[in-house]
């Protein structure tokens, strides 16, 4: 029986052994498994000892395969950790390096970024464009002041950590050192950067909303246009108010959320009101009203301001509509944006709306912003002509902020000038603003249009305007934006006030707030 059971073992031996083999590795992977808050300890925390956690003992069989996990997963972190480019730390291992470091008690975070990086791969190619980044890489490692920490975190932009507090004149010879020209392929390549600084302090326990508010520092570089800015305390309530109002833009359109008021232009011909501008409010049911300078700029980047504008062309277009019924003849002005005018239903739309209500397109003004008309100068003109074909007026708002000048006008089809308040607002001590106004006024009205100043809170500044003839005065001083109802009453006020030289302004009053 043995001699039998011998001979069987002999015969079979390298199956049953490989069957044995097969075994003992399953129950050590089972064994493995099973003990998955011992696994995370041993490849999270291999070598820092922690009391606070209850560990089973290693059985000795298992020790060198948990050495070969230790050190594969070693191996994997630090090739998922580094970035294969520039040989820097990615944003997973500067993530994992402060948080090893938290609280961040003291010190300062730079998040730089190449401003306008896909106009060099565009016209260069991407192989000058990672051999850039390669060469920021490298000044980067040989700053006078050394960082503690490099890291490329995604595309165009890296993070340096420097573990004590650094001051602005360090921060620019960071900013002079990296925008120095590259030589490139016998090139010479200049790049502008933009840095977002964060002093760090006991508050940075959190690293997400560490790296949060690094980027809001340079998100305020960028709109600024600032070398670099530093974050400061609030913004990130600022950031979250924010997200608020882009989140519900759409649902404020199909809630009719938004509401119009009415701003009165003072006519100095004729001494009264014959003119209005149209201003849209949104009334928020947690924030209350918001103002467009809050919500414009938003409705752009997340693709809502078609459909606002379009909301703004068919209410106002039915006020227009409303007053004329009650007997109410005036004009209102609506605000289009850059973005209005690259959309190719505009025209068909605003034509479609006043046939629908019955409206004299001569009742309607058309404001686009000096910035906006300059963005894409051709095409704004082609579109203004549409109107103007229409027979809309056409007015150019915020002159003298953007790019355009005076010799520009000649070219653009608009029937008026609406000077910006910037111009004003230190207008009694500003003898140069003075003078600017008084020479656009001039020159403006030498091409044959109108203009409009606007921004007026004082009788001294509407009195100086008057006597060097601008057509329209607009501001507080004036009026308020009104509410409809308020524009009916206060409309036939206006217009039973008498002309005389010296003009009275119908509804000024210190105690008005927009």
């Amino acid at each position: 029986m043995l001699t039998s059971f011998f001979a069987f073992f002999v015969q079979y031996s390298t199956i049953i052994l490989l069957c044995l083999l097969v075994f003992l590795l399953a129950v050590c992977v089972g064994y493995i498994y099973k003990q998955t808050r011992l696994l995370r300890y041993l490849c999270a925390n291999f070598d820092t000892p922690h009391q606070s956690l209850i560990l089973p003992p290693i059985p000795r069989l298992l020790q060198p395969l948990v050495a070969l996990i230790k050190q594969y997963h070693l191996s994997e972190q630090a090739t998922l950790e580094r970035d294969k480019l520039t040989g820097l730390i990615n944003r997973v291992g500067i993530k994992r390096a402060l948080s090893e470091r938290l609280p961040l008690n003291v010190g300062t975070l730079m998040l730089i970024d190449i401003r306008k990086f896909r106009f060099i791969n565009d016209l260069w190619g991407f192989n000058v464009g990672d051999n850039i980044l390669m060469l920021l890489a490298n000044r980067l490692t040989q700053l006078n002041l050394k960082p503690n920490l490099i890291a490329r975190m995604n595309g165009n932009e890296f993070l340096l950590y420097f573990h004590s507090k650094i001051n602005d004149n360090n921060i620019q010879d960071i900013m002079t050192t990296v925008e120095y020209p590259y030589r490139l392929y016998e090139q010479t390549i200049e790049l502008t950067m933009r840095a977002g600084v964060l002093d760090l302090s006991a508050h940075q326990t959190d690293m997400s909303m560490t790296l949060r508010r690094l980027d809001l520092a340079l998100q305020k570089a960028k709109r600024l246009h600032h070398g670099f800015s530093h974050y400061e305390e609030g913004e990130d309530c600022q950031h979250h108010r924010q997200l608020t109002l882009s989140n519900g833009l759409a649902k404020a359109v199909a809630n009719n959320d938004f509401f119009m008021v009415y701003q009165p232009k003072f006519n100095c011909q004729k001494g009264a009101i014959d003119q209005l501008e149209a201003l849209l409010r949104w009334q928020h049911p947690q924030l209350g009203i918001i103002y467009p300078n809050e919500f414009i700029h938003l409705a752009e980047r997340c693709g809502m301001m078609k459909p606002l504008s379009l909301w703004v062309i068919e209410r106002v277009i039915a006020q227009v509509a409303t007053w004329q019924a009650k007997g109410i003849d005036i004009k209102v002005a609506i605000n289009l944006s850059a973005s209005d005018l690259e959309n190719p239903q505009l025209i068909s739309v605003i034509r479609a709306t006043l046939e629908h209500y019955q409206v004299n397109p001569n009742k309607l003004v058309i404001e686009v912003t000096e910035s906006a008309m300059m963005a894409s100068l051709s095409k704004s003109i082609r579109v203004l002509n549409l109107l103007r074909e229409l027979g809309v007026s056409l007015a150019i708002d915020d002159f003298g902020t953007g790019q355009s000048s005076l010799a520009y006008l000649r070219h653009l089809p608009v029937d008026e000038v609406k000077v910006d308040r910037a111009f004003i607002s230190d207008f009694d001590q500003d003898d140069i603003a003075k003078q600017i106004v008084k020479t656009t006024i001039k020159l403006t009205h030498q091409l044959g249009l109108s203009v409009t100043v606007e921004g007026i809170e004082t009788q001294k500044v509407a009195d100086y305007l008057q006597g060097h003839q601008v057509d329209y005065l607009q501001g507080l001083y004036i009026a308020k934006p009104l509410l409809p109802d308020e524009v009916e009453s206060q409309h036939v006020l206006s217009l039973s006030t008498p002309t005389h030289c010296d003009i009275k302004y119908p509804f000024a009053s210190a105690k008005q707030v927009s």
